[in-house]
């Protein structure tokens, strides 16, 4: 809807502007513009640097009613992956299978967002942003919609895996659609907040799930929660959200004045099939051949597959340790949420210590902070990950009160966030001419790996139990937690030598 309305406005704006061309020219000059001597017509720009049809000139309030109906697909499509996981006992009974074979449903979905990673950004640049939202997502409906009537485990898993494939587009187009409406400071700013939106909702599923199945409910009002809220959101998208992407908005207005007897040459579209092939393997070129983003995604990894595990574990910890009942188990995901707000609140703090970084680049003459400034939330909250494992792994027991493993769950979700905004935040500064590719690699390595281990981790706590299991991957973050430090220290010795650390 907004969209037409945009395009409406173009093509009034081109007959007022043809209309104009022909009052004020000579008859001789009123003919159509013809191509110039090397055969090319002007491009078609925007009207100036306050052309209100430039998405960066939009009011306030309609980039914040972009943003919001963004943040909620994010919301709902990470609500979707996790709602079923707390059910699990009941599908598994209702199919005859074991909670293993069922924790696929949860797991497919997620393999599914790091498969449907690689296309969905290349399709938003070169096609529209909206249009690879609606489609997208009100494919993403039917899926759920298919998954809520599946007949046997078979369906279930197929329709789970494609609407994890068809929803994994904010993931990767979000980041292009704040671009599109926002410098490079704001973006900054807001980026916290869209990420906790979007962990959120697979940190909040579970505590739903979990009590839809302690209520005697049918297993499969988790698909239609899910389905409920993201029909709405659909009808939110197709009333208020409009084209943001810059290129597709002038290639309306060139078509609106050609169509008026202007001569002018929209921006080019590269073809389709070149443009998905270089998506589909410049990703896996730059993570076998960059060290410092394989490593990054490796420890982004490491802290998803921790995330994920408790979709199959919290019964382990709560459940079987405290005597939790089925609902109660998975309120260990509230507390994690509320470390995620407590980071996301804290943005301002981490925006004074950027302000100093970018106040010292600024003393050496620079023009801003080096990507090392990013890694300010990793310096913080990195060492929380093997600290809040470690504490909820030796402190879950029944000797000790379910709030001390309940609260080292909010130190995670904390953790969580400011690792994520950190190494994203990181890879865009210092690998900012293929930043694109080096996310999808990431987006890629992490729902694969991570969304295999929801799997493993039933197993993996059967036979290590809590203890040991978590202990695991306390001692593997333990590895990873240096890192930031040695990069930030790195390229601070570097800037003191008058030498830059390289970006390649």
């Amino acid at each position: 809807m907004q969209s037409l309305l945009q395009m409406r406005r173009l093509q009034r704006a081109a007959r007022a502007h043809s209309a104009g061309l022909n009052v004020e020219r000579p008859e001789q000059e009123t003919k159509p513009a013809e191509a110039s001597p090397q055969g090319k017509h002007s491009a078609a720009t925007f009207d100036g640097p306050n052309d209100p049809e430039n998405p960066q000139n939009w009011h306030g309030w309609k980039k914040a009613g972009v943003m919001g109906i963004i943040s909620l697909v994010a919301f709902i499509v990470g609500f979707g992956s996790s709602i079923d996981s707390a059910i699990l006992p009941q599908a598994a009974r209702r199919f005859g299978v074991s909670p293993v074979t069922e924790s696929l449903a949860t797991a497919l979905y997620l393999i599914g967002f790091g498969v449907g990673a690689p296309f969905a950004g290349p399709l938003s640049e070169e096609r529209g942003r909206n249009p690879v939202y609606l489609i997208t997502f009100t494919l993403y409906c039917c899926w759920i919609l298919g998954a809520a009537l599946a007949p046997n485990i078979g369906a279930q898993l197929v329709f789970r895996f494609l609407a994890g494939t068809c929803g994994s587009t904010p993931f990767t187009a979000a980041g292009g659609t704040l671009g599109d409406m926002f410098d490079h400071r704001t973006r900054g700013k807001l980026f916290p907040f869209f990420a906790c939106v979007a962990f959120l909702g697979p940190m909040l599923a579970p505590a739903i799930g979990g009590y839809v199945g302690q209520s005697g409910m049918d297993w499969r009002w988790t698909e239609w929660i899910t389905l409920s809220i993201s029909g709405g959101i659909l009808v939110l998208m197709i009333l208020f959200l409009p084209e943001t992407d810059a290129k597709e908005i002038l290639r309306w207005k060139a078509k609106a004045l050609q169509a008026n007897g202007v001569g002018v040459q929209a921006p080019e579209k590269l073809p389709l099939q070149r443009r998905l092939a270089t998506a589909l393997s410049r990703p896996f070129v730059i993570l076998f051949t960059q060290p410092v983003i394989a490593i990054f995604t490796g420890y982004l990894t490491l802290v998803y597959s921790v995330a994920f595990c408790f979709f199959s574990s919290a019964q382990y910890i709560f459940g079987q340790t405290y005597g939790f009942s089925q609902g109660s188990t998975y309120l260990m995901f509230v507390s994690i949420c509320v470390g995620l707000l407590i980071c996301a609140l804290a943005t301002p703090l981490f925006g004074i210590l950027l302000g100093r970084e970018h106040a010292q680049a600024a003393a050496q003459g620079k023009a801003h902070a080096g990507p090392e400034a990013m890694l300010w939330w990793a310096l913080i909250g990195g060492p929380l990950l093997p600290i809040s494992t470690f504490w909820m792994a030796w402190s879950s027991r029944r000797s000790v009160s379910f709030w001390s493993p309940m609260i080292s769950a909010a130190f995670f979700g904390f953790s969580l966030l400011s690792l994520f905004i950190s190494t994203y935040g990181y890879i865009m500064q210092r690998y900012s001419s293929f930043a694109a590719s080096a996310l999808v690699s990431n987006t890629f390595t992490r729902y694969v790996v991570a969304g295999s281990i929801v799997i493993v981790s039933i197993p993996m706590f059967e036979n290590l139990g809590v203890h040991h299991a978590l202990t695991i991957f306390a001692a593997i973050s333990c590895a990873f937690t240096p890192l930031p430090f040695f990069l930030y220290i790195n390229a601070k010795r570097a800037a003191s030598k008058g030498m830059e650390p390289a970006s390649t």
